[in-house]
């Protein structure tokens, strides 16, 4: 059967070209990825006949369904049917793709290959953006990270994310790509779950440098306390991995190439500058008397100290307030999934179309139905894997608290990478556990 191996390759070129969202055929329109995707699961449900059926029993899949069902019917009630229109396009062809693919890795025993495909774009979307940064400038790159020019709102750290990620083909923000690695490389753990080979070992190598190279360039709060949670989840299993690691953390902070320690440092201020803020905010009612104008304590005061926030998190609060105000105007159904991306770019500097916290957007759009209905998917995911013990049981708790963290604070629904890991850890408990019985055997 030829196709049960060239559907492989449109699968591959959706995968490696997922990040790079500025791509269209034609028209702003259609992507190449959904494109190739598509031909990959049209191919995919041929070849495996009515398995994939037999799948949709599992508990985790029936509820995803339920959910999706419901977040159709959200189209009714929506306040931008167009927006919710569009996204659901969106989410449906996310989970189809990741199901089948999830499928077929069972059915026809593709770890490897889908291994090694992740690690291929992970690769691809990092080698991509250190030629950016080659084509930005070192120099400029070094002196922003001397200066600790490096939050969410400076200038410099501005024009550097905008050049190097905001801009064709990938179109993303830093901290989107950053993720996609890290995510990236969760997956293949969690897809090479027995002992490693040679080869698997060289894979996982790869994804890890990969990993290290673009916390260290993005300087992503996000996606290093999802890379955090994964180190400590390998520390139960796989303490080789955790190694190797921690060395490439070691020798980049040692080397300190472009003063990447002092940025990393400088990045993680925000939460003693946080706490400056507060302490700002109580100064200002007994000074108001005070002759001195505004801008003559602004110029004695040094530019450290005036850098009390960072965008990043600014925006995030403003958001989740706006998502909190949302939600109580209609608590029950919600406004339509994603129909509020207008009311949220209006107080947004950074044209949010989600207020990147999971609960708080499923509430605003789904209503606390939706919000119910989601606790049954995340039950039953969990109980995919919680009694099931084996060796790999901290590798997938570990991408599960990682996909928390994430949607926490950045993430929204429509992320493959995340749903892959879900079906995967969904359908590994099925296939292991459940026995199916045909004339009296064991399927």
């Amino acid at each position: 059967m030829p196709i049960l191996d060239f559907r492989w390759l449109f699968l591959a070129l959706a995968v490696c070209l997922f990040p790079f969202s500025a791509l269209y055929i034609g028209v702003h329109v259609l992507k190449p990825y959904v494109l190739f995707g598509f031909i990959y699961v049209v191919m995919a449900l041929w070849c495996l006949s009515g398995k994939v059926f037999f799948y949709l029993k599992t508990p985790f899949v029936t509820a995803v369904l339920f959910f999706l069902l419901y977040i159709f019917l959200s189209f009714f009630w929506s306040e931008n049917q167009h927006a919710t229109l569009m996204a659901l396009i969106k989410i449906t062809f996310v989970l189809v793709l990741c199901f089948v693919w999830a499928v077929d890795i069972k059915e026809n025993n593709k770890q490897f290959v889908s291994s090694v495909i992740l690690t291929l774009s992970a690769l691809v979307v990092t080698v991509f953006s250190l030629w950016k940064c080659y084509l930005f400038g070192f120099d400029k790159i070094s002196l922003m990270f001397l200066n600790g020019a490096v939050h969410s709102g400076e200038q410099e750290f501005t024009e550097f994310i905008k050049s190097i990620f905001v801009s064709n083909p990938i179109a993303q923000y830093h901290h989107g790509i950053a993720i996609y690695v890290i995510f990236c490389f969760g997956l293949v753990l969690t897809l090479l779950n027995k002992k490693a080979t040679v080869a698997e070992k060289g894979l996982i190598t790869l994804m890890s440098l990969a990993s290290v190279v673009i916390i260290f360039m993005t300087l992503s709060k996000t996606a290093i306390i999802a890379y955090f949670i994964l180190m400590m989840a390998l520390l139960f299993n796989h303490r080789w991995i955790f190694g190797i690691n921690i060395l490439l953390c070691f020798v980049i902070l040692i080397s300190n190439p472009f003063y990447v320690r002092n940025a990393v440092f400088e990045r993680f201020s925000i939460i003693f500058t946080v706490y400056d803020h507060m302490s700002h905010i109580q100064v200002p009612p007994k000074q108001e008397n005070v002759e001195v104008p505004p801008k003559q304590e602004v110029v004695e005061v040094p530019p450290k100290q005036l850098n009390t926030s960072d965008a990043g998190v600014s925006e995030r609060v403003k958001l989740w307030s706006a998502a909190i105000n949302l939600f109580q105007e209609r608590p029950w159904l919600g406004h339509g999934y994603r129909a509020l991306g207008d009311r949220y770019n209006a107080i947004s500097e950074d044209d949010a179309k989600y207020p990147h916290n999971i609960v708080l957007q499923i509430l605003s759009e789904l209503g606390m139905v939706g919000f119910f209905i989601s606790l049954v998917v995340f039950y039953y995911l969990m109980r995919s894997f919680w009694s099931f013990r084996e060796k790999a049981f901290f590798g997938k708790l570990g991408f599960v608290l990682m996909s928390l963290s994430s949607i926490m604070i950045s993430l929204q629904l429509e992320e493959f990478y995340i749903w892959f890991g879900f079906f995967m850890i969904a359908l590994h408990d099925f296939t292991a556990d459940q026995i199916v019985l045909k004339g009296g055997h064991r399927e």
